[in-house]
Parts: structure tokens; C-alpha cells; sequence
């Protein structure tokens, strides 16, 4: 079956009509408190392409913690450096060194406003960490 074979209700497509006529504009979040946004999901549920979504549409912040440890490393900081040596040995890198280097990022500008976590936190333990960080 067709789409355009399927009856539907005068409630469901005109909003649906109304909206191809005209889009919006995008507008960056207006309000003044910090918008924190949580996505979580196993490898391969889309976690990525939805922030990518959602950065667009909010004019967010994106937190990767993969992305931030390759930058960290790759900008051979302290925090990168002491990764970098964790990784090598093929260990996981510990949430305090995770959490310092979240810290850095949500300092900056761009992310002050708005972020998207993307498959961060992990564990409880990250997440008490993150709420801990974010009431501060």
C-alpha cells in the first residue's frame, strides 16, 4: 500500500500539509538556564546522527567523550597525555580524568549555554559525577 492510498484523518494531515508550505526558522535556545541534554543508546542506535540533529536544531554544544580524548591526545595536553598513557596500555580511561576533561569543555563558551551529551555518562558512577559537575 501507497501512502497516498491510506485514509487519514483531517486532523493528522493538515497539520502535515501546513507544514511543508512554510518552515520556521531555526532560533538558538532563548531561555536563561542551561539546557543539558542526555543521549543514550548502545553502539549503532543512532545516538550520533540524533545529536547531530539536535545540534543543529538548538544551536547546542556537541560532547562527545571519544571526541574530546582524541583532541586531548592530539593536542598533547596533561589530561591527553595521562589518556594517552591509560589507552596504550589497553585500560579504560578512569572517570575522574574523563570528568576533568568534561569539566574543560563545558568551560568554554559555546557550551555554557547548551550541550548534548552523546553516549555520556556510562556509568552511575559518571552520572552522579556529571550531576555533581553540573550543580556546581
Amino acid at each position: 500500500m501507497y501512502f497516498d492510498q491510506v485514509s487519514l484523518p483531517t486532523f493528522f494531515v493538515k497539520p502535515f500539509l501546513a507544514s511543508q508550505e512554510k518552515e520556521e526558522p531555526k532560533k538558538a535556545i532563548t531561555n536563561d538556564r542551561p539546557q543539558r541534554i542526555v543521549l543514550f543508546g548502545p553502539p549503532g542506535s543512532g545516538k550520533g546522527t540524533q545529536s547531530m540533529n539536535l545540534i543543529n536544531e538548538m544551536k547546542s554544544c556537541h560532547i562527545s567523550t571519544g571526541d574530546l580524548l582524541r583532541k586531548e591526545i592530539r593536542e598533547q595536553t596533561e589530561l591527553g597525555r595521562q589518556a594517552k598513557d591509560i589507552m596504550s596500555r589497553g585500560e579504560l580511561v578512569p572517570d575522574n580524568l574523563v570528568i576533568g576533561i568534561l569539566k574543560n569543555k563545558l568551560s568554554t563558551p559555546e557550551c555554557k549555554k547548551s550541550a548534548i551529551f552523546d553516549g555520556f555518562p556510562r556509568t552511575v558512577n559518571q552520572a552522579k559525577k556529571l550531576d555533581e559537575m553540573l550543580g556546581e
